[in-house]
């Protein structure tokens, strides 16, 4: 029996997981004011903060989460967005407004130099494209019309956030060979729906950020491409590291129950592979072209599920057997599907859904692979990360929102709430059901939690703080093992910013 008391959870908003952005200065009073969004978690939508550069405290506006924000050229107004909408507030937060609700969520928002149009990308849901779209505001900072805007002459962009310099955009084109930086120059204004685009290639294989300095004419670039990783195995008894699977580039890695054979994600690619648990006979399965995550294999060990994204289509769950062929749909619909997890009689699927927090529509739901017929359990709306008990009795779930775990009892159907102050995005059994392992960097250092589905206080079985300066930074990402070992990944990496200079054309 439970000792705690069952919860609803209903109309619960779940956000996503989001990194924080870097600080954006204000073009009022320059190195004077910057807003900073705060990663309070794995959350969407983060607290604004405004932080004076002249040694003032910082402040956060009371009431306001986004996931983008920038400031007025004038200083006065910051425009943010937050779930599907653009919204306007003072610095002091007193004064609010909606501008508009948009098809999609707006992504690195960006005024213009006179203040009478705000530039975005907008991100459509499902599939998850991005196109870079114009606002057009009026004297009193009303909407007057959106418009998707041409760009002209290059493939753009969207996964690196706008930056302006007086009269121009900067932003990154994604290609094989390597990022190409891209100055997106407005048309006259008959032709204002259009951007002409100059690009360049640089030695970066990867941008990942991006700020101009208007007046000294120079671009400042995050690069953060240099980056090695391995695959560990820390051993809760004997509190020892081992590498597994060197130099296979893996995450993401689950392994059959009698520890035979490896599921996993290459880092490099995103390719789902299977190997011997010592990394021989490794041979991908996945086609080209589709991006894995999170595989699990199937109790009896002949199929793996995983969740799966093909070009211009949303997450969904696929079913592949081991000895290879063409992954199949579990189901079909066209929501975000997270990572799935079997059923011990290898009939059912059970998942939560991504990308669906802005939309509300986060749920925890079961496929029946016979038929395909997908049913959502009662009151989970707003939990994603779904896992089943290797028992088959409960399903394990969280509310990123409030930072809780919960346990769904398959018998009573009831939801109860297990711990708090989650702020990770993975969720593992123990072997033998009665445990769930968690992660938590909420009051200072990052930690790996264990909590009992009897009830009681959570523990904390590793801190991972302390290792990440002797074995390198630990991923967010974990797992067990079969025999309840913790597998990380250990990244070794360096993030660097360089200054760039560059001219208008």
């Amino acid at each position: 029996m439970y000792s705690c008391t069952p919860f609803r959870t209903d109309s619960l908003y779940c956000p996503a997981i989001k990194n924080a952005r870097p600080p954006s200065v204000s073009s009022r009073r320059p190195y004077v004011d910057a807003y900073v969004i705060s990663d309070e978690g794995h959350e969407d939508e983060h607290p604004l903060w405004v932080v004076p550069t002249a040694g003032e405290p910082p402040y956060q506006i009371a009431g306001i989460k986004c996931h983008t924000a920038a400031w007025s050229p004038t200083g006065d107004w910051i425009a943010f967005a937050l779930g599907e909408a653009i919204y306007v507030t003072s610095p002091n937060g007193e004064h609010t407004r909606q501008l508009s609700h948009l098809d999609g969520i707006p992504r690195s928002l960006e005024w213009s130099s006179d203040g009478k149009h705000l530039l975005y990308f907008l991100q459509s849901l499902p599939a998850g494209d991005t196109s870079l779209w114009q606002m057009h505001l009026d004297g009193n900072l009303n909407a007057e019309r959106t418009e998707p805007l041409h760009i002209a002459g290059a493939k753009c962009c969207g996964e690196v956030p706008l930056t302006r310099d007086a009269d121009s955009y900067f932003s990154v084109a994604k290609e094989s060979t390597g990022d190409r930086l891209l100055q997106l120059h407005p048309q006259p204004w008959w032709r204002s729906a259009s951007f002409k685009t100059s690009s360049s290639s640089t030695y970066f294989k990867e941008i990942d950020g991006l700020a101009a300095d208007a007046s000294a004419r120079k671009l400042f670039v995050i690069n953060g491409a240099n980056q090695q990783g391995d695959l560990v195995r820390y051993d809760l008894s004997t509190h020892s590291f081992t590498m597994l699977l060197p130099e296979a580039f893996a995450t993401f890695v689950d392994f059959t129950k009698n520890r035979e054979f490896a599921a996993y994600v290459k880092s490099q690619n995103g390719s789902l592979w299977v190997s011997r648990a010592d990394g021989n006979d490794a041979r991908q399965l996945s086609p080209a072209g589709m991006g894995v995550q999170l595989p699990r294999w199937s109790p009896d060990g002949k199929w793996i599920a995983f969740m799966g994204q093909l070009p211009h289509r949303p997450f969904r769950i696929f079913v592949l057997s081991v000895v290879g062929g063409v992954p199949k749909e579990a189901t079909k619909g066209n929501d975000n599907q997270g990572a799935p997890t079997w059923s011990p009689d290898g009939r059912f699927l059970v998942y939560g859904n991504v990308l669906c927090q802005e939309e509300g529509t986060c749920a925890i739901h079961r496929i029946d692979l016979a038929s395909g017929k997908v049913t959502t359990f009662p009151n989970s709306q707003g939990l994603s990360t779904a896992r089943w008990s290797p028992d088959g009795r409960h399903i394990a779930a969280l509310n990123s929102l409030r930072r809780e775990l919960f346990v769904f009892d398959l018998g009573s159907q009831q939801w109860c709430k297990l711990a708090d102050g989650i702020n990770g995005n993975d969720v593992s059994w123990s072997s033998d059901s009665r445990y769930l392992y968690t992660k938590s960097s909420m009051n200072g250092p990052t930690e790996i939690l264990r909590a009992a589905v009897s009830g009681g206080p959570v523990q904390t079985v590793l801190n991972l703080d302390s290792f990440s300066k002797s074995v390198g930074q630990l991923d967010t990402w974990f797992s067990l093992t079969p025999d309840n070992a913790l597998l990380l990944n250990r990244w070794l990496n360096t993030s660097e910013i360089y200054a760039l200079n560059y001219k208008e054309e």
